[in-house]
Order: structure tokens, then sequence, then C-alpha cells
């Protein structure tokens, strides 16, 4: 998947500052109509948030959390690296 043009895995590292991300996970999603939904999933249930101002707030965690993990690279070398300690 690390791979992949339509995916970026990156590492948020513990030395970390932002707290946006918190709060729980949840997936931003834009649908093919260019509408934008949230996912959040929990052990006791899952939803669909279309609320513009929720859906807002999200877009900005996620920015906030981006702006601070690690590049795409460094984050697929870091991977790598923890994987050869496996073998």
């Amino acid at each position: 998947f690390a791979e992949s043009p339509h995916i970026q895995v990156r590492i948020l590292p513990f030395s970390s500052m932002t707290y946006a991300g918190l709060d729980g996970k949840f997936t931003l999603l834009r649908l093919a109509n260019g509408d934008e939904v949230v996912y959040q999933e929990g052990p006791a249930f899952s939803q669909l948030i279309d609320a513009p101002d929720t859906v807002a707030d999200c877009a900005v965690r996620f920015d906030l959390v981006m702006g601070e993990a690690l590049p795409r690279a460094e984050s697929h070398n870091v991977i790598l690296r923890a994987l050869e300690g496996l073998t």
C-alpha cells in the first residue's frame, strides 16, 4: 500500500506537538461528486457524518496531524527499517 500513488502512509512521531488526532480516529472521504464526509468507527458504533461544520473540523485536524507527520518517503524508510528487524 505504501507504494501506491493513491495512498500515503505517514508516521506521526511520538515527539509530535499536535493533539489534533488524540480524540479518536476518523477517515475523511471525498466522494466522486466532490462532497466530503467523515467516517468514524468505534467499538460500539460506526457512522458517516456529512454535517459541514464537523467535516470542516475534521479536515483541519487532519491537516494539523499531517503537518506534524514525517514525509511520505521518510515514513516509508522507517517502516522498512522496522521490518528489517523482524526478519
